[in-house]
């Protein structure tokens, strides 16, 4: 097994599990032509095809169909009165196509270079993608670049009657396979045949045999002694044949098309072909484990009646698949699928509530086996809200293949609810305890705020109480702040305020009045006389509107008339 899998290798595990699929690509190939070549050059698919069956006359064109975009454009044309090949072959980024007694190359981008052997007459040909062979006249020819540079390899009479006509020869990179009598060229320009073909073999097509290495493969229906059988048959270029039967469990009647990449062998089979009854499917066979087993059930071809599959090919990266239902012909891409990896995460919200999601976030590892590059990305997209979410995360390679994976994502929001903190102790005169009314304070939550109170006592005592604010949000979270509230006594509160004068920075001229009258109020109260403290700190008011904005700035006066007002307030009360 080689070291780095191709694409149907990497579409089934070694154990016989199968890797979840990317959704088949289904495309209508164009009315004027029937497909008699394809090739793959990333993900535009370059096609011969073909109008008319007039042979040697046909009328064919070079299509060239773009699968991101979908769109067709005629890159060539050949009318009836030109010669052209059955068949194309990859050749250095492009087809090497024949037509018209001449050899043409031609790019995706519709670029023609004039390839022809300077020889009599037109060969069968093969190509390896690197190199193009030409058998003509018992001799191999070989061309390595995009010239009329033909070198000749080899020249041997047993190579005659394999000219145009006879079918093609395919390469392998080091070895030619010549599809009529099973002449084997090999790579030192010598021949060999194998020694044993199946009796009664019937190749279905002469050009369904596929090379790959230094083996050549092909399907057959013989007869063993016992009835007709279905077969692979695998040639060695040492001549070794190994026949390989194919399970009747799997149903096919008939098996032609055959498309080989790192010693997986992809067959396409009709189950049945009666009364124009015609269903098509696909088989994988692998050498090494010489097990059997669909390659997927229905591939491209479910929800169509009568499907007819015309080739298979591996174009790496891509898989494409012909086949043909009523008058309609259609071509079916299956790209190499990178694998996709989740992981579950737990997101914060954010201040509107919502979190946002990235394909970063939710990717555990995700890669491309073949090594594409790979893109990432997520549904549903941007912001969640609070709570659980499936969100679907979709890897893309440069290939056009894709896989999913999905995460559970759950937005949290575990931060409590802010709520302000109180700047200063509420402070209250009473003789005796008091109802207080509070302060709101300020709350903000990224959610939303669902509750929200305090400890406070319905009264205050006197002295010092602490009183704890929450709030707690639709997830429970709770936050809270605390404030002080302070009762004090009409004589205390006097005193407290007496104490705070020398720190105002008052003139003597009204600092002194105001502490004289503050220090009679005090001392009547001490004596349980209410009137006449009340009358001493009436005086204090009046003397403090009179020198309002002149010898007492506006808000001191304002403070020290609030402070008065209130003990005035507790001893009438």
């Amino acid at each position: 097994m080689k070291q780095k899998l191709g694409f149907v290798s990497l579409l089934f595990a070694l154990n016989g599990l199968a890797p979840a699929f990317a959704q088949w690509e289904d495309f209508s190939l164009p009315s004027r032509g029937y497909p008699v070549c394809v090739e793959a050059f990333g993900r535009q698919v370059m096609m011969l095809n073909k109008n008319s069956d007039a042979y040697p006359l046909m009328q064919m064109q070079v299509d060239l169909l773009d699968l991101d975009s979908r769109q067709y454009t005629l890159l060539r044309s050949y009318t009836a009165g030109q010669r052209v090949s059955a068949n194309a072959f990859r050749f250095h980024n492009g087809l090497a196509i024949v037509a018209d007694g001449k050899v043409e190359h031609i790019t995706p981008q519709g670029e023609v270079t004039d390839l022809t052997p300077r020889t009599s007459g037109i060969g069968a040909f093969a190509s390896d993608g690197v190199k193009l062979y030409e058998l003509h006249n018992q001799t191999l020819y070989v061309l390595s670049d995009l010239s009329q540079n033909w070198q000749e390899v080899s020249r041997r009479s047993e190579l005659a009657g394999l000219g145009f006509g006879h079918g093609v020869v395919y390469a392998s990179g080091k070895t030619l396979w010549p599809s009529i009598d099973m002449w084997v060229i090999l790579p030192n320009g010598g021949l060999a045949s194998p020694t044993f073909i199946p009796r009664g073999s019937l190749f279905v097509d002469p050009h369904r045999m596929m090379a790959e290495g230094s083996s050549a493969y092909f399907t057959v229906e013989y007869t063993p002694g016992t009835g007709w059988k279905d077969a692979l048959v695998e040639i060695k270029e040492t001549c070794e044949m190994t026949l390989y039967e194919i399970p009747a469990e799997l149903g096919f009647e008939y098996y032609f098309p055959v498309a080989v990449n790192d010693d997986r062998i992809l067959i396409g089979g009709i189950y049945s072909f009666s009364n124009s009854y015609r269903t098509s499917g696909l088989v994988e066979y692998y050498p090494m484990t010489d097990t059997w087993q669909p390659f997927e059930p229905n591939g491209p071809f479910g929800g169509y009646v009568y499907p007819v599959l015309l080739d298979i090919k591996v174009a790496d990266p891509l898989l494409l698949v012909f086949w043909e239902t009523g008058s309609r012909r259609h071509l079916s891409v299956l790209a190499p699928q990178p694998v996709a990896r989740c992981k579950a995460v737990q997101l914060e919200v954010g201040s509107d509530c919502t979190a946002l999601v990235s394909p970063s976030l939710l990717n555990d590892g995700s890669y491309d086996p073949n090594g594409y590059a790979i893109t990432l990305s997520v549904d549903p997209q941007g912001a969640l809200p609070l709570g659980h979410q499936t969100v679907t995360l979709t890897v893309a390679n440069s290939v056009g293949g894709c896989s999913r994976c999905s995460s559970d994502v759950w937005v949290k929001d575990t931060r409590p609810p802010a709520i302000a903190p109180f700047s200063t102790a509420l402070q209250v005169v009473s003789q005796v305890p008091i109802a207080v009314t509070l302060p709101v304070p300020e709350v903000q939550d990224a959610c939303a705020v669902v509750s929200q109170g305090n400890d406070a006592p319905d009264l205050f005592p006197i002295g010092q109480t602490t009183v704890t604010f929450w709030a707690t949000d639709g997830s429970g979270n709770r936050g809270q702040t605390t404030l002080s509230v302070v009762v004090e006594l009409p004589s205390q509160a006097l005193a407290d305020l007496l104490n705070s004068l020398p720190g105002m920075g008052l003139d003597p001229d009204i600092e002194n009045p105001l502490s004289a009258l503050l220090e009679a109020a005090i001392a009547a109260l001490g004596k349980g006389s209410t009137a006449a403290a009340q009358n001493q700190l009436n005086a204090t008011l009046r003397i403090i509107e009179a020198q309002t904005g002149k010898s007492l700035a506006p808000d001191i006066a304002a403070e020290l008339t609030l402070s008065i007002q209130a003990v005035l307030k507790a001893i009438k009360a």
